[in-house]
Formats: structure tokens, sequence, C-alpha cells
């Protein structure tokens, strides 16, 4: 019966985005930050990251993409790179949008990490909820919202909250609160995990730009 729901819905989908239609486009991101944190899980040690990404998106609002950062996967927690690839479908009304993909998430050097994920998050005004889920690794359930501040029309600050059911390890939730100015943004993160280098506050600064 879920598996009929599921191919109803993405059917549904590919539907309305079949009757809308927007320019193609090609954009590249760009950002580093003090601590490449994931899911409330700190990436690189609690050290810098530089990242960076492509992405191509056609008149059909099917999208494909590439995005890179360093992290402590490496051998012994050295330096090592993360190459994510993914391909989504992503559409909106007047007060809802939504997004359905795939992310494949790579280690070149340390291929036992690597996992592939489904997602979708659906978006109602300020509000948005997304899916994701991995045979090999678990499920994340997360919820997000984001207001704009008085003082200035490119600032905002942002609340998160996810809860991450993991096959082979403790679940685990964790939430953020983050303030963006412009290009750049403060975010303090809190995990409920047990592990000694997770369990604390983590604050880090972050600038990201978008061509």
């Amino acid at each position: 019966m879920l598996s009929k729901l599921l191919i109803l819905i993405v059917g549904m989908l590919l539907f309305l985005s079949a009757q809308t239609s927007l320019a193609a486009s090609l954009h590249a991101d760009a950002a580093v930050t003090s601590d490449y944190v994931w899911r409330g899980i700190s990436q690189t040690n609690g050290k810098p990251a530089v990242q960076g990404g492509l992405e191509y998106i056609t008149e059909t609002r099917w999208y494909f993409g590439a995005w890179v950062s360093n992290t402590s996967h490496g051998e012994n927690g050295q330096n090592s790179p993360e190459v994510d690839y993914y391909v989504g479908l992503t559409g909106q009304g007047i007060s809802t949008a939504y997004d359905l993909g795939v992310i494949n998430y790579t280690y070149p050097e340390s291929a036992g990490d690597g996992f592939t994920e489904l997602y979708f998050s659906f978006m109602l005004e300020f509000f948005t909820v997304k899916y994701s889920t991995s045979s090999d690794v678990g499920t994340y359930i997360e919820a997000s919202t984001s207001f704009k501040l008085p003082f200035r029309k490119d600032s905002s600050v942002n609340f998160h909250v996810g809860q991450y059911q993991l096959n082979n390890s403790t679940d685990y939730m964790d939430a953020n609160v983050s303030v963006r100015i412009s290009e750049f943004s403060l975010t303090v993160s809190k995990t409920t995990t047990n592990s000694p280098a997770d369990k604390d506050y983590k604050t880090f600064v972050t600038w990201n730009r978008i061509f």
C-alpha cells in the first residue's frame, strides 16, 4: 500500500513538473566554514572546511549537481575529500514547494563511508519538513523554519531540529539556530549523542556565495 502511494505521489509530481517550466540555468556556490557540521556532527573534527558546488536546473525543474568539501574521513582522521552527486525534481505553488531526489555521498579516500540516500521535502510558507532515508545508514527526519529580520532585507534567523534513526548505532537528535546577514551566518548547534566529540554545543561561522 505504501509503495503504491509513493508511486502515485511521484507520478503526480512528474505530471505537475511537465505543466510548469522555467528557463534552464547553471549556477555555482562556494563556502568557507570554521567547522563542517552535518546533522549535528562535525565532519572535520572542529576544523575549517572549504566547499563548493555546481548545479544545472532544466526547463522542467529537474536538477543535477555535484558538491565537494574537505572532511576528516581519511585514515586516522586525516584530511580527505567528500564528493556528492545528486539529481532531483523540484516545484512550487503559491505558498508551497516540494523537492524530491537522490544523493550519493562519496569519500574517495575512505570508500567504506559512502552511501546513497533518497530524500523528499515539502515547504509551506516558512516551514519545511524533510525525509531522507538510506538502507545502509538509516533515516533522518528534520523540520526547519526561517524568518526575515526587520533591519536588513538580506538577513534571517533560522531554526532546525532533526532526528537520526540509525541502523547500526544509537539514534540521536540535533537542533541548531543560525543568524544570517548577507553571505555570512553564525550557527549554534547541539546534539543528544553521547560521543565526547559531539555532545557539547558547537558554534561556527560560514561564508557562502551563490554565483
